[in-house]
C-alpha cells in the first residue's frame, strides 16, 4: 500500500498545474456553496502529512489556488447580487426603466427584427430617478425593435423598456436560461425593449477593438463562403458557416438535431476539432514556407486565438484555442509539453477570466474529454490495432507492398477509433448527468464523419484565401465542393441518428406512487400544445407540440423521464403548433399506434407524417364519438367529437378531436383548440360534459369557452394556454374574470410551465413546474 502511495505521489508531482487547477475549481465550488470553512482542516492535514519539500510546495500551491479563487469567486458573486433592482424583480415584477449601456456580445443571432444581446449598463433610471450602477452590471437584452438591425458589438445604446427576471426552465430537464446567463454572462435580469420603446445608438467603439475587427472579418468570410452559391443552396451553406465560423444561427434546426442525436454535435459547432484543423493548416503552410518550428508556433498561437474571436468568442472555441496555445507554447519554449499539465494551466487561465465557467457543462466536457484523450487515446488505439498489426519479427522486405500500404491505412483508422472511444468515455458521464442522454452510435459516427468535417473546414479556409486573392471562380468551385461534402455529412448524421438505439434518454423518470392510476404532463408555448400520459406500463402522447414547444418542453421532459418509446401517439388536428414535431416523434420514439380523427387533415407537414407512418409500418386508427380507448381496468379515454355524421368544417381547429379521460371517479376533458362551433355541436348533442378538470387551448379565429359551455363542464380546475403572441392565444380579461367569479381555479401554461397531474383513486395532485404551486382535489 505504501508503495502505491509513493508511486501516486511521484506521478502527482509531475503534473502540479493539474492539481493546482483542481484545487482552484474546488475553491470556487466551496465559495459557491458557502463551504469556505472546509479548507482550514484540509490545509492543516495536507501540510502535516507532507515530509518532502516538493510535496509540501505542491500542497501550498494548491492551498493558495483554492483560497485565491474562492475569494475571487465570492467577490464576483457578491457584485452580481448587488444588482440595484434584484430584490424588486425577484418578486416576479417587471419594472419600467430607461438608461444607457453598451453591447458587449455579438449581435449575429437575429430573428426578424429581434436580437438577444448582453448589455453592460452605464446609467439606469426608474421613473426619472437615476440609480447607481457601479459594478458594471450586465443584463440580457431582448430587443424587438426596428432599430435592432443596426445594432452591433461595441455600440452604446440609449433605451427604455422593462426589466424583469430572466425566464427559468419551463419543464423538467429543460435548458434554464436564468442559470445559463447567470453563469456565463454574470447577468440576473432581462431587459425587454419593444417597438414602442426607445432604442437608439448614441456612441460606438466601446469594448475590444480586436473583437470589432474579428466580427467584421467574419462577416467578410461569410460573404466569401456564400460567393456564387445559389439561393436554393443557402440552407446547406448555413451548415458550412456553422462548422467553419460558428454561425449556427444560419443552419437548419433539423440538421442540427441529426448531429446531436448521432453524438457528433462537436463537429457541427466550432470546438477543439475545428481549432485543431485551423492550427494544422497554418502549420503545414508555415513549414512549407520554410519557417522553423518555434517561429511557426509563435505565429500559430495568435492565429488560433483570433479564430476564436472570429467565432464570436464562443466558449467552446475560446477554451480550445487557449488549451492548444498552452500546449504549443511548450514547443516555442523548447520543452516537451505535458498534456495534463497543459490542461491545468489552460483551466487556470480560463477561470481567471470568469470563475463561473466551472459550473457550465461545456467547460466540464472540454476538460473531461481532453483529459480522457491524454490518458487513454493511445491505449485504445494500440488495443484496437493489435489484431491487424504486422508481426514485428517479420522483416520489412518480406512484407508485401499492398500489406504495407494497407497497414498504414489501418493504423490511421485505429488511431481515429481510439480517439473516438476515449472521447466518448470521457464525456458519457457528464452527458448523462447534464442532458439525461447518451449516444452510443457516436463511437462509430465520429470515426466516419470527423475526416469529412475536417476536409470541409480546410476547403472553407482555402476558398476564403482564393476569394481574398480575387480569384472568385476558384472560390465558387470550392464552395460547391463543400456544399456536396456538407450534404453528404448531413446525410451521414441523419443515417447514424436513425440507427436503433442511436441516442438513449437516460433520465430516472417521475416518482410513481403505488396507487397511481395515470399521470399527465401538460405543455404548451405560443399556440403549441402537447400532453404526455404515463403509468407504470404505458406511455402515450397526445400531440407532439410544434418545434418550439417540443424543443423547450417536450424533448427535455422525455430525456428527464428516460422515455425512448411510445405505445401510442394521438394527433388531435392539423395544427402545426400541435403536430409540427410529429416526424421527429415518429422517427425516434417509434410509437406502436397512431390515433387520429377521420376528418381531413390539411397541415403542410401531414404528407410527411403519412410517409413516415407508411415507411415504418405503424398501425393507425381513426376514432369518433361513442368509442372507447382502454388504458387499464379503471382508466379509459372516450372521444366526444367528431361524431359519425359531423361534417368537416372550415379551419383546422374546427376539425379537432375532443376527448375525455375517465380514471376511477375522475373525469378530465380535453378540447385542444376547439372553438365555438365545436362547443355548440357538443351542447346540441346533449352530452354530459361535466368534468373535474378541463384542459384547453385557444381557437385561431373564434372565441371558445363560452359561458354556456363552461357551465355545462363545471370544472374545479382549468389548465389553459395563454400567451401574448400570437394575439389569439391571449385569454381575454373578461373570460379570466368570469372563470374566477365561477370559483374555478385557472392555471395558465405561460406562468406555470409544464403542469403535472397525478391521479389516484382518492385524489388528484396538480403541480406547476415554474411556480411550484400544488393543488389537491380530494
Amino acid at each position: 500500500m505504501g508503495g502505491m502511495i509513493q508511486l501516486f505521489r511521484k506521478w502527482a508531482l509531475q503534473i502540479p498545474l493539474f492539481w493546482i487547477a483542481l484545487s482552484a475549481m474546488a475553491g470556487i465550488l466551496a465559495a459557491d456553496l458557502h463551504w469556505s470553512w472546509l479548507w482550514i482542516p484540509v490545509a492543516i492535514a495536507g501540510l502535516f502529512f507532507q515530509k518532502k519539500l516538493a510535496s509540501m510546495l505542491l500542497v501550498v500551491g494548491m492551498l493558495i489556488a483554492s483560497t485565491g479563487f474562492m475569494l475571487i469567486h465570492s467577490a464576483r458573486v457578491d457584485k452580481i447580487h448587488q444588482f440595484p433592482l434584484l430584490e424588486a424583480i425577484q418578486s416576479n415584477r417587471s419594472i419600467g426603466v430607461s438608461g444607457t449601456g453598451w453591447i458587449c456580445s455579438d449581435t449575429n443571432r437575429r430573428t426578424g427584427q429581434s436580437v438577444r444581446v448582453i448589455l453592460e449598463l452605464k446609467t439606469l433610471s426608474v421613473r426619472g430617478s437615476e440609480i447607481a450602477v457601479p459594478n458594471r452590471d450586465r443584463v440580457v437584452a431582448l430587443i424587438d425593435h426596428p432599430a435592432s438591425a443596426d445594432l452591433h458589438y461595441g455600440e452604446e445604446v440609449r433605451f427604455s423598456g422593462r426589466i424583469a427576471n430572466i425566464d427559468s426552465a419551463k419543464s423538467p430537464g429543460a435548458f434554464d436560461p436564468a442559470v445559463y446567463f447567470y453563469r456565463s454572462a454574470n447577468a440576473v435580469a432581462e431587459l425587454n425593449i419593444n417597438g414602442g420603446d426607445r432604442c437608439m445608438v448614441t456612441g460606438e467603439n466601446f469594448g475590444s477593438a480586436m473583437m470589432r475587427q474579428a466580427i467584421r472579418s467574419r462577416q467578410w468570410m461569410e460573404k466569401a463562403l456564400a460567393h456564387g452559391v445559389r439561393e436554393s443552396h443557402l440552407e446547406m451553406n448555413g451548415v458550412i458557416l456553422a462548422m467553419a465560423l460558428g454561425a449556427r444561427e444560419k443552419s437548419p434546426d433539423d440538421v442540427e438535431d441529426f448531429f446531436r442525436l448521432s453524438g457528433t454535435m462537436h463537429i457541427f459547432a466550432v470546438s477543439g476539432l475545428h481549432v485543431g484543423v485551423v492550427a494544422g493548416m497554418f502549420w503545414f503552410l508555415l513549414k512549407w514556407l520554410g519557417l522553423s518550428r518555434r517561429s511557426a508556433v509563435i505565429i500559430i498561437i495568435p492565429a488560433v486565438l483570433f479564430y476564436a474571436l472570429l467565432t464570436g468568442l464562443r466558449p467552446s472555441s475560446f477554451r480550445a484555442a487557449v488549451m492548444l496555445s498552452v500546449f504549443l507554447a511548450g514547443f516555442a519554449l523548447r520543452r516537451k509539453p505535458s498534456p495534463i499539465n497543459g490542461i491545468g494551466l489552460a483551466a487556470l487561465i480560463l477561470l481567471s477570466f470568469n470563475t463561473q465557467q466551472v459550473f457550465l457543462p461545456g467547460f466540464q466536457l472540454s476538460f473531461a474529454v481532453v483529459l480522457a484523450l491524454s490518458l487513454a487515446a493511445t491505449f485504445f488505439s494500440d488495443k484496437i490495432y493489435e489484431p491487424f498489426q504486422i508481426d514485428e519479427f517479420i522483416p520489412k522486405r518480406r512484407v508485401a507492398l499492398w500489406r504495407s500500404r494497407t497497414d498504414k491505412l489501418v493504423r490511421g483508422l485505429t488511431v481515429g477509433a481510439g480517439v473516438s472511444v476515449a472521447s466518448w468515455l470521457g464525456s458519457v458521464i457528464l452527458m448523462n448527468s447534464h442532458f439525461s442522454g447518451i449516444a452510443p452510435v457516436g463511437l462509430l459516427a465520429n470515426i466516419v464523419m470527423v475526416p469529412i468535417a475536417s476536409a470541409i473546414v480546410v476547403i472553407a479556409g482555402v476558398s476564403i484565401l482564393f476569394f481574398a486573392l480575387h480569384l472568385g471562380v476558384v472560390s465558387v468551385g470550392l464552395n460547391y465542393i463543400n456544399l456536396y461534402l456538407a450534404s453528404f455529412l448531413a446525410f451521414l448524421a441523419q443515417t447514424f441518428a436513425e440507427f436503433p438505439g442511436a441516442h438513449i434518454h437516460t433520465g430516472q423518470g417521475a416518482p410513481v406512487i403505488e396507487e397511481e392510476l395515470i399521470s399527465l404532463d401538460v405543455m404548451g408555448l405560443r399556440g403549441g400544445g402537447a400532453i404526455l400520459a404515463t403509468s407504470k406500463s404505458r406511455t402515450w402522447m397526445l400531440d407532439t407540440g410544434g418545434n418550439l414547444t417540443f424543443r423547450q418542453q417536450v424533448l427535455p421532459l422525455l430525456r428527464d423521464r428516460g422515455i425512448n418509446h411510445l405505445d401510442c401517439l394521438i394527433l388531435s388536428h392539423g395544427d402545426s403548433g400541435h403536430i409540427g414535431a410529429a416526424p421527429y416523434v415518429l422517427n425516434h420514439l417509434t410509437p406502436d399506434l397512431v390515433i387520429e380523427s377521420p376528418l381531413p387533415n390539411r397541415a403542410r407537414i401531414y404528407p410527411e407524417i403519412n410517409s413516415i407512418i407508411e415507411k415504418r409500418k405503424i398501425n393507425r386508427v381513426n376514432i369518433v364519438a361513442g368509442q372507447k380507448l382502454r388504458w387499464s381496468d379503471d382508466v379509459y379515454w372516450e372521444p366526444l367529437y367528431p361524431g359519425q355524421k359531423d361534417p368537416p368544417t372550415g379551419v383546422a381547429d374546427d376539425r379537432c378531436l375532443v376527448m375525455r379521460l375517465r380514471a376511477g371517479r375522475w373525469k378530465i376533458l380535453f378540447t385542444f383548440d376547439a372553438g365555438m362551433l365545436v362547443e355548440r355541436d357538443l351542447l346540441v348533442d346533449g352530452q354530459n360534459l361535466q368534468s373535474d378538470i378541463w384542459i384547453r387551448g385557444q381557437h385561431s379565429t373564434t372565441r371558445s369557452g363560452t359561458s354556456e359551455f363552461l357551465d355545462r363542464v363545471a370544472p374545479n380546475v382549468i389548465v389553459s394556454t395563454h400567451d401574448r403572441f400570437p394575439p389569439h392565444e391571449k385569454l381575454s380579461e373578461e373570460w379570466i374574470r368570469n372563470v374566477h367569479d365561477s370559483g374555478i381555479k385557472l392555471i395558465t401554461l405561460d406562468q406555470a410551465g409544464t403542469v403535472s397531474l397525478q391521479l389516484t383513486k382518492d385524489r388528484v395532485v396538480i403541480k406547476s413546474f415554474i411556480t411550484g404551486e400544488t393543488i389537491t382535489l380530494p
